[in-house]
């Protein structure tokens, strides 16, 4: 049990959120508690608590589920380069940077983050 619902803890008054009747030890000694029962709350930590919720909505990791390559081009000679772009998909997906790679880097490799260089002709 590691407590995934209904923890809050008053951080001024309980700053390593020590609080509550029940604790279990996880990984590297750290021992995590229960927090304060929510039906509890004082009308101040409540509005904390319904402030932190709507805090928590509005940053909330929207993941990617696919991801489309844009290429100007489909094949390309070792003397050329094309940048690569890319759309992902929602459109709202929060964390949007992707890092490219060669899986054969004597085939091809990525020059400045984002150019696709043709090292030798692929089979």
């Amino acid at each position: 049990m590691h407590f995934p619902t209904g923890r809050f803890f008053d951080l001024r008054t309980d700053p390593l959120e020590m609080q509550g009747e029940k604790s279990v030890h996880i990984r590297w000694g750290v021992k995590r508690y229960s927090g304060i029962p929510l039906d509890e709350l004082t009308p101040e930590q409540q509005k904390a608590y319904d402030r932190l919720g709507q805090v928590l909505k509005t940053q909330q990791i929207v993941p990617a589920d696919s991801l489309k390559i844009i290429a100007p081009h489909s094949q390309l000679k070792t003397k050329d380069s094309m940048q690569l772009n890319y759309q992902l998909r929602p459109t709202n997906t929060t964390r949007s940077g992707v890092i490219w790679h060669s899986s054969d880097p004597s085939i091809a490799s990525i020059e400045n983050l984002v150019r696709l260089k043709p090292i030798k002709k692929a089979k």
